[in-house]
C-alpha cells in the first residue's frame, strides 16, 4: 500500500514538472537548423497571415471558418501551419544557399529595398515601410515585429532574386541562353498599339456617371472608322493618330505628358518582377482606365504596350487577350468590354526583340522573361535543398500560435453580417410563405362557407 502511494505521489510529482516545464518552453523559435540557426516565431506568424490568405483564395471562404474547411484533404487549420512551415524552411534554405555561394545581403540593401519598394495597398501603392506603419499595431498584436516583417518579406526576396541569377543569370551553373530568352519573347509576347475609352465619364459637379446608349454607339462608330483606315483603306497607325486628333482636337492640346506617362506606367504595371511585389491586377486595370478619364474622355494620342500573353493577369482583361491572340501583324481591331471600348493595332513582336533583350532596357523585359521559364523549376530546386538539411521545428510554439490568431475581426465580422442577412431574409420568406399559406386557407374557408350557403339555400328551395 505504501509503495502504491509513493508510485502515485511520484508520478504526481513528475507530471507537475512536465506541466511546468512544457509552460516554460522557449517559444521564441519556429524553426532551427543543424547549425542552431533558428528563425524567429514573429516569422512564423507572418508566414501564417500569407497562409491563410491563401487558404481564403483556395476556399473561396473567410474568418474562422476556413481553419474547417478542407484544403489538399487537410483541415484549413493544418493546412495554413503546414503551409507556414514550408515558408519557413524556403526561407531558412534560401539563407544557407546564399550562404554557401558567398551571396551577401546588406542591411542597407534591406532597408534601401524597404523604404522604397512599391506594393498595391488598400486604395493606392505605398512602400513596405509604410505599410507596416500602417498595420504596425495588428502585427505586433499577433506577434510580428518589424524585424521579423522586414526578413520575411524583404530579405527572402532579395535572396531568392541574387540566388536566382546566380544560377540562370549571364556565367551562372545553368544559364539561360539568350536564343532561349527570344524564343520565349517571340512566342508568347505581343506588341501592339491602342485607344481605350472608358464606358464611366465625369459630370461637372465630378459625379461619375456611365455613358448613354447614345453616346456608346458613337465611340463605336470612331473606332470602327479607325480599324477600316488600316485594315481596308491600308493607311498606317500614324493615320489613325491623325484622325483622332482632328476627332478630339481639344483633348489632344490640353492632355499633359504627366498623364500620358501614367497611362503608359500602368498598362505596364501587370509585368512580373523579380523584386518582392504585390500587384493587383484589377487595380492595375482600373488605374489604366482611370487615368484616361474625364467627361466621356479618351487617350489623346496612341499609346504602346508589349505584354506577356500568358500572364493570368493581363492589363486589359480576357476579351482584349483574346483578341490579340487572334490578330495578324499590322492588323487593326476593336473589342468593346463591360468597363470600356478599346481600338487595337498588333505590330510585329519580332521588331521588338532587340531592345527587349538589351541589358540596360529599363523595362527589364530580360529578367521577366527569364523568372517565366525558369521560376517552376527555381522553385522545385529551393524545396530539394531544403530536404537535404536537418531541421528542428518548435513545437511548443506551434501550439502557443495558431492560425486564428492571425484571422482579422473583420473577416470574423463579415461573416456574422453575412450570416445574419441570411437569416433575415431566411425569417422573411418563411413568414411571406406563412402570409400565403393563411391567405390560402382563408380563400379556402371562403369558398367552403359560400358552397355550403349554395347547398343550404338549393335544400331550402
Amino acid at each position: 500500500m505504501k509503495n502504491a502511494i509513493k508510485k502515485i505521489a511520484a508520478s504526481t510529482i513528475c507530471g507537475a514538472l512536465l506541466l511546468s516545464m512544457a509552460g516554460c518552453a522557449d517559444t521564441s523559435w519556429s524553426v532551427k537548423k543543424n547549425d542552431d540557426e533558428t528563425l524567429s516565431v514573429g516569422t512564423y506568424i507572418y508566414y501564417m497571415t500569407q497562409a491563410y490568405s491563401e487558404a481564403k483564395e483556395k476556399t473561396g471562404k473567410s474568418g474562422n471558418v476556413v481553419l474547417s474547411e478542407t484544403i489538399d484533404k487537410k483541415t484549413g487549420d493544418q493546412w495554413i501551419r503546414d503551409r507556414a512551415k514550408e515558408l519557413c524552411v524556403e526561407q531558412m534554405t534560401l539563407d544557407k544557399l546564399c550562404k554557401d555561394n558567398k551571396i551577401n545581403i546588406t542591411d542597407d540593401e534591406i532597408d534601401a529595398t524597404y523604404k522604397s519598394q512599391s506594393v498595391f495597398y488598400g486604395y493606392g501603392y505605398c512602400s513596405y515601410y509604410d505599410m507596416w506603419v500602417m498595420s504596425k499595431q495588428s502585427y505586433e498584436a499577433m506577434g510580428i515585429s518589424e524585424n521579423s516583417y522586414k526578413n520575411a518579406i524583404i530579405k527572402t526576396a532579395l535572396e531568392k532574386d541574387k540566388f536566382f541569377n546566380k544560377l540562370y543569370g549571364e556565367g551562372g551553373s545553368k544559364e539561360v541562353k539568350d536564343s532561349e530568352l527570344e524564343k520565349y519573347f517571340k512566342e508568347n509576347y505581343v506588341s501592339y498599339k491602342y485607344l481605350t475609352t472608358s464606358l464611366n465619364k465625369t459630370d461637372s459637379n465630378g459625379k461619375s456617371t456611365t455613358m448613354t446608349d447614345e453616346e456608346k454607339e458613337v465611340v463605336k462608330a470612331q473606332y470602327e472608322r479607325y480599324v477600316k483606315i488600316i485594315n481596308e483603306q491600308g493607311k498606317t497607325i500614324d493615320d489613325v493618330a491623325a484622325q483622332y486628333d482632328k476627332d478630339y482636337p481639344s483633348e489632344s492640346s490640353t492632355k499633359s505628358s504627366s498623364e500620358s506617362s501614367q497611362e503608359t506606367t500602368s498598362s505596364a504595371s501587370s509585368e512580373k518582377s523579380s523584386q518582392p511585389e504585390t500587384t493587383s491586377s484589377e487595380a492595375s486595370t482600373e488605374s489604366s482606365t482611370e487615368s484616361s478619364n474625364s467627361s466621356t474622355k479618351k487617350s489623346s494620342s496612341v499609346q504602346s504596350s508589349i505584354e506577356d500573353l500568358s500572364n493570368d493577369n493581363f492589363v486589359f482583361g480576357d476579351e482584349v487577350k483574346k483578341k490579340l491572340k487572334e490578330m495578324k501583324d499590322n492588323e487593326a481591331a476593336y473589342v468593346a468590354t463591360s468597363s470600356a471600348y478599346y481600338f487595337l493595332y498588333k505590330t510585329p513582336i519580332a521588331d521588338e526583340v532587340s531592345s527587349a533583350l538589351d541589358k540596360n532596357n529599363t523595362s527589364n523585359y530580360r529578367s521577366k522573361i527569364l523568372h517565366s521559364i525558369k521560376d517552376d523549376e527555381f522553385d522545385k530546386y529551393i524545396e530539394e535543398q531544403g530536404k537535404k538539411i536537418d531541421y528542428e521545428f518548435n513545437d511548443a510554439a506551434y501550439n502557443k500560435y495558431t492560425p486564428s490568431r492571425v484571422i482579422p475581426d473583420s473577416d470574423n465580422s463579415k461573416n456574422e453580417s453575412s450570416k445574419a442577412s441570411s437569416e433575415s431574409s431566411t425569417e422573411s420568406s418563411t413568414e411571406s410563405k406563412t402570409a400565403s399559406e393563411a391567405s390560402t386557407e382563408s380563400s379556402t374557408e371562403s369558398k367552403t362557407a359560400s358552397e355550403a350557403s349554395k347547398s343550404e339555400s338549393s335544400a331550402q328551395g
